[in-house]
């Protein structure tokens, strides 16, 4: 009787651990399986393209599942970063110091065909007689039979390199002399307009910050104007630095949705105090909206332009299978103001201006800024 009672107590001690372990099985993957059953509704969907014969997507990429369901999310910077070796090589060259100094971007065609999808007037590339859609056949003798032989038109300031390229059906052989931009490659750009030093902020990029600490403390100059319109933002910590170069006090809080905080503070190694403008337009976003921030409560700068367009969210980014997933982190606040995520900023002059006349005679916004500055 004692066997009888120790075998049924160990059935049922067995039958009670794998009961046990089933409840953990199932609480661990209890997302899963509510994912799974909320979701029944894309299952749904695809029977009703394929009954209604609307058809169906063909083959989708990796790319285009996994944005599917990043897309649920409905955050438009929650984003799969699939890369290619074409599209990272053209973002190499496009962004080098080579095509930003000479004035081109390049890109493949529907054949594969390297050739020049943009050539800037008045640049170095347009001046020796480039033009857009050249095909380029070579470089140096080296045939252009594979993507990374595109990185070959990038080289130090003043080297030359011969080009044989088709324009019109022609085969033409020619040479083109790198110029150098390190700094725009960087994300800024200056010039001298009368005693005014004007920077061109394109990108807060990692760095750029630095560029302009020396720019200010370098040039020879009454007044500044720092121009981010356009500049969709980058590095918050960069566009705190940028501003650090013109105030002694001020705060950018990174506020964590997972309740962490990071606080980038101001220095007291201010490299100017000249007077100050701050050109902004509807484009200009994030980091480039944090920068405008800290410069209208921190200085005496005044701010010249249109709303901006209201991002006060920032991003990280995962590993996932080999490529990343970038995705919304948190919200960012300046000084005492709320975060302007949805409503952006509003500048103290508003001047409205097409984006397209930045940089050309009728750019008014630039001239209001000079006219402020006197």
């Amino acid at each position: 009787m004692a066997r009888e009672y120790n075998a049924l107590t160990l059935v049922m001690t067995a039958t009670l651990s794998l009961a046990a372990g089933a409840g953990l099985v199932f609480l661990k993957n209890k997302e899963k399986l509510d994912f799974a059953d909320k979701y029944s509704l894309m299952i749904e969907t695809q029977d009703f393209m394929k009954d209604s014969e609307i058809g169906l997507p063909k083959d989708p990429s990796e790319k285009q599942i996994v944005d599917a369901y990043l897309s649920l999310y409905g955050d438009e910077y929650t984003k799969y970063l699939y890369s290619d070796e074409k599209s990272d090589v053209l973002s190499k060259v496009n962004t080098s110091p080579t095509a930003y100094g000479c004035g081109f971007e390049l890109d493949f065609d529907e054949k594969d065909r390297l050739y020049f999808s943009r050539v800037d007037e008045d640049m170095p590339a347009a001046k020796q007689g480039f033009c857009e859609g050249d095909i380029i056949v070579s470089i140096d003798g080296n045939e252009i039979k594979e993507v990374m032989s595109a990185k070959e038109i990038m080289g130090k300031q003043g080297t030359k390199c011969s080009i044989d390229l088709i324009r019109g059906g022609k085969l033409i052989s020619t040479e083109l002399e790198r110029f150098s931009d390190a700094d725009r490659a960087m994300g800024v750009g200056h010039e001298m307009i009368g005693d005014t030093l004007y920077i061109r902020y394109y990108s807060v990029a990692n760095g750029s910050s630095e560029i302009i600490r020396e720019l200010l403390e370098n040039e020879t100059y009454n007044s500044v104007i720092v121009d981010v319109r356009n500049n969709l933002g980058g590095n918050p910590e960069d566009g705190a630095k940028a501003a650090d170069c013109f105030i002694k006090q001020g705060d950018t809080v990174l506020h964590y949705y997972n309740g962490k905080e990071t606080v980038y503070s101001a220095s007291e190694f201010v490299a100017t105090d000249k007077p100050a403008v701050v050109l902004v337009n509807r484009e200009s976003s994030s980091a480039a909206e944090e920068f405008a921030a800290l410069m209208m409560q921190f200085s005496d700068a005044v701010c010249v332009g249109e709303q901006t367009y209201g991002k006060g969210v920032f991003q990280d980014e995962m590993v996932f299978k080999g490529n990343a997933i970038r995705y919304t982190a948190g919200t960012f606040t300046v000084g005492d103001w709320d975060c302007w995520q949805g409503v952006g900023i509003a500048p103290d002059v508003e001047v409205i201006m097409d984006p397209e006349l930045i940089g050309t005679d009728d750019d008014i916004q630039l001239q209001a800024a000079l006219d402020l500055l006197g």
